[in-house]
């Protein structure tokens, strides 16, 4: 049996675990006069530079300072921006278009970084995986960045794939996880002095909305989270033509490290700016639309992701150009399963959507149809 710790042991245990919160106290207390700092002058100068018509230089330089600043604040500040972005009616068209930059182009780590992730997920270095593996990445968020790859021999290999297959490689900024606890347990701090000091925000509940805000923010730093609600995507829309979800290639998936196929496209934002008159408007308006409405009513799993919209799809399928919807982004409302992060789910698994009624007979009703209703099986 494993020997009791000493009292000594006990009280040095004490002391490390109080000097660890003592340093995490003055880590954050440090923290929250940076960020107030670094926030004040955009505070004090807001009224006057919002109150400009669009278009004016000093309207346009306030906008652009708020977002290099949010790209300083680190994670939790830039997907605040990418919430306002997409809240076209709440914040002026000008401010939301300076703000979409952080979808695609948030500070980007180093190559050195992305190497030693991928050797630390799957134990095999960059070369060995993929060809020519590029030094910048397509694209960098507020909790990792993404990469156009090709997988080489041995990585196809591993895949089931073939050499020479294109990939997205999207890999888990540094200490991203860290960051996000810690900038929200400052705001958390930051909402209850001020509910304290000024009782009407009581009713505000600044303190729900923030975990409310800083619990799917969470799930995306774990990337086996979004690789299982890509995997569930791809089988609920299997039979939906011009709805796509990228798909993770197991086993080349970790916490920090996720390879999937790579689905090209353009962000949706640009079709909804050409308004009613743009190409395929109405298509996409259709697919986006019925892609969510299936989600909610049939199957109970919804993506409350950022949207890609893509255009025209022909060259893969051999048809004629056609409009494609696809979605690239997977945090959900739902709870994550217990798969593991090596291999893929499967259909079977106990955390499947209930069966979808359909008009066609089966021989036998499958559990949750209505009695003497037709239903689908599945798979």
């Amino acid at each position: 049996p494993p020997l009791a710790p000493t009292p000594t042991a006990e009280a040095a245990n004490a002391a490390a675990a109080a000097v660890a919160r003592a340093w995490h106290a003055v880590d954050a207390a440090l923290r929250a006069v940076w960020l107030a700092a670094l926030f004040a002058p955009l505070a004090t100068s807001a009224s006057a530079s919002m109150a400009k018509p669009i278009g004016d230089a000093a309207r346009a330089a306030w906008a652009a300072g708020l977002r290099t600043r949010l790209e300083r604040a680190g994670p939790a500040f830039i997907k605040w921006g990418q919430w306002a972005a997409t809240r076209h009616d709440l914040f002026p068209p000008d401010l939301c278009a300076e703000l979409e930059r952080l979808h695609s182009a948030a500070p980007a780590h180093a190559r050195a970084v992305t190497a030693a992730s991928v050797r630390e997920a799957f134990g095999s270095t960059l070369d060995d995986l993929f060809e020519g593996f590029p030094d910048a990445p397509v694209a960098s968020g507020s909790v990792g960045q993404v990469y156009r790859a090709r997988l080489s021999a041995a990585g196809a290999r591993r895949a089931g794939l073939k050499p020479g297959t294109v990939v997205a490689v999207k890999v888990r900024h540094p200490g991203v996880d860290t960051a996000i606890a810690r900038d929200f347990a400052i705001m958390a701090a930051a909402a209850n002095v001020a509910t304290r000091l000024i009782p009407a925000l009581a009713d505000a509940r600044l303190d729900e909305t923030l975990a409310q805000f800083e619990a799917p923010l969470r799930e995306q730093v774990d990337f086996t989270i979004e690789a299982r609600s890509l995997w569930r995507f791809c089988y609920n829309f299997r039979d939906r033509p011009g709805v796509r979800f990228p798909q993770p290639v197991y086993p080349l998936v970790s916490p920090g490290v996720l390879v999937e196929t790579f689905e090209g496209g353009g962000a949706i934002a640009d079709h909804v700016a050409a308004g009613p008159s743009g190409r395929h408007a109405g298509a996409l308006a259709r697919l986006g639309t019925d892609a969510v409405l299936r989600m909610l009513l049939v199957d109970n799993f919804v993506c409350v992701g950022r949207g890609e919209g893509g255009g025209e799809r022909g060259d893969r399928d051999g048809g004629p150009p056609s409009p494609s919807f696809t979605l690239t982004a997977t945090r959900t409302c739902t709870p994550a399963t217990s798969w593991s992060a090596s291999t893929p789910p499967k259909p079977a698994s106990p955390a499947r959507p209930r069966p979808r009624c359909a008009p066609r007979t089966c021989q036998s009703r499958a559990p949750g149809c209505a009695p003497r209703s037709s239903c689908s099986t599945w798979a």
